[in-house]
């Protein structure tokens, strides 16, 4: 069996994770295979197989859970009635820890990741010259993420709401006697997110050989790629304590806003009313009724001034805060025209594969879009984007202050990524967050004591360790791209100045950077070490192969004797499991009543267990998010139940649950056969429903 390699077309990236075949993981070292999974690798040796027909059919299903950590720290802002010190002792400086982060104000989000079913089908049906192939595999993207809180890039701008309407309330007191009511002496927030992300591109592979001599053979084909992208995600009900009260803030500052409306135009009335008796009195002659009056007016008019600038200030804020969803499906084509050649010279062979430039056309089928980045039906050919920056590039690469100072290299490819990463000190990488792929050049360099500095993101995440390169946060603070673009290049000059440059040449007296080569060592000795082929191997060995090798020694040992108490126990609760009743029931009626994050609910079960023994069988809550027709259930969390009392058949369990998120949940209670010597759960799947 052979796995469709996922190395050339795009991007697609793989799981950081190692729970994927040998023969999977092997694929990125088969470009000179003459065997059956060379169709995609090196289609041309192919040609070399027998005459006749091979088939190659593979799956592999993948899985990775991600728990990403975010944190900011805020400076205090002009304005604040209070010291430096009194605003770092403040929860506005960490305003993470105010909606689950820790004193600090870091918060964990967790992510689960998932390609359900990587297929692979290569065939080549061989003649005296010619041979003829074909290939079907994902080959790139092939799986999907899903942020059920959300990602601390979304939260981040949320977490500053109570700083700023802090702020907001306390200038306008100073500035114009005003209140805004818009303060707390509880600050604190909440916030409802959600990201859901799926990528596949299929690839339908064609081509044929042609055996020029029992040496060489030629290769002609093309792929066809299928492209299908999904986005949903959402932000919604944000929350800030005002006043000791969590509100709805859109809802709150559409009430004040409105308010402020409101008495603007009584003052400006009220105004219009005194300009009026001004001009009465001095047509009377009353001069300094005619002043006051007009002094009140003005006074009056400034009010509703203020009135009327607060309103728009506060609708301003709440347009920022309204619900926004996101449901666009991608879907396009394009197609890779391919070329190879093999030759074969005694036990040597050498392969080459050559892949044109992919245009690719995709168009958005957009359901919900609240972001204006989606717009329905709108057509993204050959990335025009990109390549208006490019172009820009070189424009401006071009100008002679910039002569010899920028050099745009074109049709990056192996041979000049290995060139390139044998060659310089620093590789800067700074990809639009969170589309990083993998970053497999990257990896490259730090094979090649190459210092790294880039975004948070793709494998960095993950190679990172400080000391040993440079990194840009994960997160990012302002949703407008234009924003975020400039303060991550001030980022990168204030690094490059203060940080790498002084550190390449501190050198000492026989001109060697001392600080500069011990981050090479360390780059290379804690970074570059996770990401070889003998880390993986060696993470097959201990995680899988001797824990299985130690499970045969197991089974087998005593004429397989635990093997065969497994199996008795099986065939008895295989016979008992029928008659296994739930006797009684105690729950929350989540339906009945609201349920509240920090409260404790109770959960109780009595089974009779028709005979079998109280440790043959465990129970536990599962909480999920709401479930749908044709959807697959989304489970959050399980939940252990205690044993607390035996009776005779009958067996109690109980759970104080306190929940920790808000949203929408289904929870039920779940019955299941457990036994110390199954080697998991699903080993015997048997459930129970409460």
């Amino acid at each position: 069996m052979a796995m469709l390699s996922q190395t050339a077309v795009f991007a697609g990236g793989l799981l950081t994770n190692t729970n994927q075949s040998f023969i999977f993981g092997r694929n990125f070292a088969r470009d000179g295979v003459i065997a059956i999974d060379g169709v995609y690798s090196n289609p041309a040796g192919v040609a070399f197989l027998g005459k006749g027909l091979h088939l190659s059919l593979g799956g592999q299903s993948a899985s990775q859970t991600r728990t990403i950590r975010s944190g900011m720290t805020l400076l205090k802002p002009a304005g604040l009635p209070m010291t430096d010190e009194q605003w770092m002792q403040s929860p506005y400086a960490h305003p993470l820890s105010l909606n689950g982060g820790d004193a600090n104000g870091i918060k964990s989000f967790k992510g689960e990741a998932s390609a359900p079913f990587i297929p692979s089908v290569q065939a080549a049906l061989n003649y005296d010259k010619w041979g003829f192939q074909f290939a079907f595999g994902l080959v790139g993207g092939g799986g999907k993420c899903t942020f059920n809180r959300g990602l601390g890039s979304f939260e981040r701008q949320v977490a500053l709401l109570p700083s700023i309407l802090q702020l907001a309330n306390t200038t306008y007191q100073q500035q114009y006697g005003i209140d805004l009511g818009l303060g707390s002496n509880t600050p604190g927030y909440s916030v409802e997110s959600y990201i859901h992300g799926q990528q596949y591109v299929f690839g339908f592979q064609f081509g044929s050989t042609y055996k020029v001599n029992e040496n060489l053979a030629v290769y002609g084909g093309f792929r066809f790629n299928y492209i299908y992208n999904k986005y949903e995600g959402s932000i919604s009900n944000i929350t800030v304590n005002i006043n000791g009260q969590n509100e709805n803030l859109y809802s709150y500052l559409g009430t004040k806003a409105d308010a402020l409306a409101n008495q603007a135009l009584s003052y400006q009335e009220q105004a219009s009313n005194y300009t009026r008796l001004a001009q009465e009195a001095t047509l009377a002659g009353n001069e300094q009724a005619a002043q006051q009056y007009a002094a009140a007016a003005e006074q009056l008019t400034k009010g509703a001034q203020l009135a009327q600038g607060g309103a728009q200030t506060l609708g301003g804020v709440r347009s920022q805060v309204a619900d926004r969803n996101l449901d666009c499906t991608q879907r396009g084509w394009g197609i890779t025209p391919i070329i190879g050649v093999d030759y074969r010279w005694g036990k040597l062979n050498l392969g080459a594969r050559l892949e044109f430039t992919t245009h690719l056309n995709i168009e958005n089928d957009t359901k919900v879009d609240d972001t204006g980045l989606f717009a329905d039906g709108v057509n993204t050919p050959n990335d025009k984007p990109g390549q208006d920056l490019i172009k820009r590039i070189i424009e401006v690469a071009a100008m002679p202050q910039f002569s010899g100072k920028i050099i745009f290299l074109q049709n990056y490819d192996m041979e000049l990524a290995r060139r390139l990463v044998q060659g310089v000190d620093v590789w800067l990488n700074t990809p639009t967050r969170p589309l990083e792929a993998s970053g497999t050049s990257g990896e490259k360099c730090v094979m090649n004591g190459v210092l790294q500095f880039s975004v948070l993101d793709g494998w960095w995440v993950e190679g990172y360790k400080e000391g040993a390169g440079w990194a840009l946060p994960m997160e990012t603070v302002f949703s407008d791209p234009q924003y975020q673009n400039e303060l991550d290049a001030e980022m990168i000059y204030n690094t490059i100045e203060e940080e790498i440059v002084p550190k390449y040449y501190d050198r000492d007296a026989d001109g060697i950077p001392r600080a500069w080569m011990a981050s090479v060592k360390k780059c290379i000795a804690e970074i570059a070490s996770n990401f070889t082929t003998n880390r993986m191997l060696r993470d097959y060995e201990v995680r899988f192969y001797n824990r299985l090798a130690a499970r045969k020694r197991e089974l087998s040992e005593n004429d397989f004797a635990v093997a065969r108490e497994i199996v008795a126990w099986k065939h008895k609760v295989l016979a008992a499991w029928p008659a296994v009743k739930i006797v009684d029931v105690q729950r929350a009626r989540v339906g009945d009543k609201p349920i509240f994050i920090g409260r404790s609910y109770h959960f109780e079960l009595t089974l009779d267990l028709a005979g079998l023994a109280p440790e043959d069988v465990g129970a536990e809550l599962v909480v999920a998010r709401p479930v749908e027709p044709d959807r697959v259930v989304e489970v959050i969390r399980t939940v252990p139940l205690s044993q607390v009392q035996v009776s005779g058949s009958q067996v109690t369990f109980t759970l104080d649950y306190v929940p920790e998120q808000a949203g929408m949940f289904d929870m039920a209670l779940r019955i299941f056969p457990q036994n110390p010597m199954l080697p998991h759960r699903m080993d015997f799947a048997l459930v129970k429903w409460a």
